[in-house]
């Protein structure tokens, strides 16, 4: 119906391959769906690292101290995080490190990472809590925010 009256959605989505593939499938639609209103968080905010995913504007204390918490419930070594780099592809290279020492077939390893690293996204945003000053605690988070406005 929207399409109807030529009213379509922003649609953003993570800059990681999944991302990138979301937004070329979105965009294959066509019908009103341009470069104009689909975007990655890094085409809205080109400060944003590539391959990033929603995790990655958090700041970074607040991502390893979930991440670890998940980990040592789930008796995994903790985890150190490289700011240059997604946060999300880190965090699943250790799972898949860490877990491949299991005698789990390989169909049950890659499920536990999976199941891991969704608990651990899920944990980080149902957990984050904003602040007046999200713009110094949280600028990237700040930055993406701002630019979502303006287009509205």
């Amino acid at each position: 119906m929207a399409g109807y009256y030529e009213i379509f959605p922003l649609v953003i989505v993570d800059d990681d391959d999944q991302g990138q593939k979301i937004k070329k499938d979105i965009l294959k639609i066509g019908s009103g769906y341009t470069e104009e209103n689909v975007f990655t968080i890094r085409d809205l905010c080109g400060s944003i690292k590539a391959g990033a995913t929603i995790e990655d504007v958090l700041p970074v204390a607040y991502v390893l101290s979930k991440t670890n918490e998940i980990l040592q419930e789930e008796n995994i070594e903790d985890i150190e995080l490289d700011e240059n780099r997604p946060f999300c592809e880190q965090i699943k290279l250790h799972l898949q490190q860490k877990i491949e020492l299991t005698d789990l077939t390989k169909k049950e390893k890659k499920e536990k990472v999976e199941n891991i690293l969704l608990k651990i996204k899920k944990t980080i945003s149902d957990e984050y809590k904003t602040t007046r000053q999200l713009n110094q605690s949280a600028p990237l988070l700040y930055s993406l925010a701002e630019k979502i406005t303006e287009m509205l």
